[in-house]
């Protein structure tokens, strides 16, 4: 029993560090780290499933149902290397192949997992990742600021770093769901918001909002029919905050607005015409990748290969992708991986598990849809996992 509670908080540890590790990483970036963090993460996450085995070796095992949900995941693995025959892409292709291993690590390691502990995870978040957050806004807007002419405060290393925002939003994301699940202190959701704003995410923000509305519409709509109720001890609690932030809003308004300027100038880019690059970009390789689908049979049905989207859209070979799973899958491997892929992600919500595991897959999944790529579902495939092969008992929230 010691073993047991002392392995669990230590897998809880793990598994923190693999859902943050992109997160981290651009801080050990921006230090010139000597070190890949995420390789650090992974070896260790790897060393605990060959002791888990090694341990627990009968408690280990595969029911029909886990059984039946990976055969999608192996077909559509499968396809991939079998493109390596035909695509263009003689370099990345065979990188991109084994880089795919990653997500699938991420993927089978709940199915070592004895209990996770969410308070671990909690104040994983609480105390190493917001601060991250916060770090990363006042870097940025200290970059960009007059005072740091010279590279005098911010290095110029920030630059290569600077993009890093996205990583950083499905943390917050992640953490704000956290938040309402094991129902902790509801400013810590608007203080998520906040840092959301501040680091001009605004595909999280959409995300989160709709994966809220898809959890908890029953709540939202009870409370709009009976109205809100506080009681005291809320009202005190309230009040009390109202009497702190209004005085710090009226008298440091503008200061505020200059730490989220960049953030918020973000959301603004959407409503004028042109000035979104970014979501140019995007729209400009989703059609390429949607002309070159449907450009002969061949490539509708097999695709042009893995890891071939950058040689063919940039004419590098090089690590380039649609921002968007789906089109990616098909552009590269073809409509029968897509169909394995797609059932792969749709199974799992037929099984009989808590809702907050798909949950976080449904906001994850939003994320891969606008920017993720076949190298980069760490997350998402390790909380497929949690859907596949753990059942309820997984979840411990203290």
């Amino acid at each position: 029993y010691k073993l047991s509670v002392r392995y669990s908080t230590i897998q809880s540890v793990l598994v923190g560090l693999l859902i943050t590790a992109g997160p981290i990483k651009p801080v050990f970036e921006y230090l010139n780290a000597p070190f890949d963090w995420t390789l650090v993460v992974f070896c260790l996450i790897l060393g605990d499933i060959l002791f888990a085995y090694c341990y627990f070796k009968n408690e280990v095992f595969l029911t029909r149902e886990k059984l039946f949900a990976i055969f999608p995941l192996i077909f559509f693995s499968a396809l991939m290397v079998l493109s390596l025959l035909y695509t263009p892409s003689m370099s990345y292709g065979k990188e991109k192949t084994l880089l795919f291993g990653v997500p699938i690590l991420c993927f089978i390691y709940p199915l070592f997992l004895r209990k996770l502990n969410l308070d671990i995870l909690n104040r994983l978040y609480l105390f190493v990742i917001v601060p991250i957050v916060l770090w990363f806004i006042s870097y940025k807007f200290l970059y960009y600021s007059p005072m740091n002419a010279g590279y005098r405060i911010v290095g110029i290393e920030f630059y290569d770093i600077r993009n890093k925002y996205l990583g950083l939003g499905m943390a917050i994301c992640f953490f704000t769901l956290l938040q309402v699940y094991i129902k902790k202190t509801p400013w810590l959701i608007l203080l998520a918001f906040f840092l959301l704003l501040g680091l001009g995410s605004r595909g999280s923000l959409l995300f989160l909002l709709i994966t809220l509305l898809i959890w908890k519409w029953k709540a939202i709509l009870k409370t709009l029919q009976i109205g809100i109720r506080i009681g005291k001890k809320a009202t005190r609690i309230l009040v009390f905050t109202l009497v702190l932030v209004i005085p710090v809003l009226y008298f440091k308004f503008n200061q505020i607005m200059q730490f989220l300027y960049l953030g918020l100038y973000r959301f603004k880019s959407l409503i004028g015409p042109g000035t979104d690059v970014s979501s140019q970009g995007r729209i400009s390789r989703m059609v390429f990748a949607i002309e070159s689908i449907f450009s002969s049979p061949f490539t509708f049905i097999f695709g042009n290969g893995i890891g071939s989207f950058g040689l063919l859209y940039s004419g590098t070979d090089v690590r380039e992708y649609p921002h968007n799973l789906f089109l990616e899958i098909w552009f590269e491997l073809g409509v029968i991986a897509l169909v394995f892929f797609a059932f792969f992600l749709i199974m799992p919500f037929y099984f009989r598990r808590s809702d907050f595991p798909k949950v976080l897959a449904i906001c994850f999944l939003m994320h891969a849809m606008k920017s993720g790529d076949l190298t980069s579902l760490w997350t998402l495939f390790f909380v497929y996992g949690l859907l596949i092969f753990n059942p309820d008992y997984v979840f411990a929230k203290k």
